[in-house]
């Protein structure tokens, strides 16, 4: 599990998967991150309105190989207690297929 601070920055990194080619859209990725802390559940539709970054999906480093470069972004860590929180990565390929990652990240100690 990641443990980070209130302002931080942490990165993170998708491999291109052959969708961050020219002819490709440059979708956002949303990277959500819950203000539930410590294992309670929430919604989707709660996630949705806790989205605190939005990296372009082709931000990829330079490579021959379009499957395999590896692409991503940073952001700051937001203001939260102290405690354990749902981080998503949500991106759509195409209308309405949304894929998606999660992991848990401590805040504070």
């Amino acid at each position: 599990m990641t443990v980070t601070s209130v302002g931080d920055t942490l990165c993170v990194r998708w491999p291109a998967k052959n969708h961050a080619a020219k002819n490709e859209p440059n979708g956002m990725v949303q990277i959500n991150l819950s203000k539930v802390r410590n294992g309670a559940d929430i919604s989707q539709q709660e996630l949705l309105k806790n989205t605190i970054a939005r990296l372009p999906y082709k931000n990829c480093m330079a490579g021959s190989n379009q499957d395999r470069r590896a692409c991503g972004g940073c952001f700051k860590v937001p203001v939260r207690a102290s405690g354990i929180y749902l981080l998503q990565w949500r991106w759509m390929l195409n209308k309405n297929e949304w894929y998606t990652s999660c992991a848990d990240v401590q805040i504070g100690k």
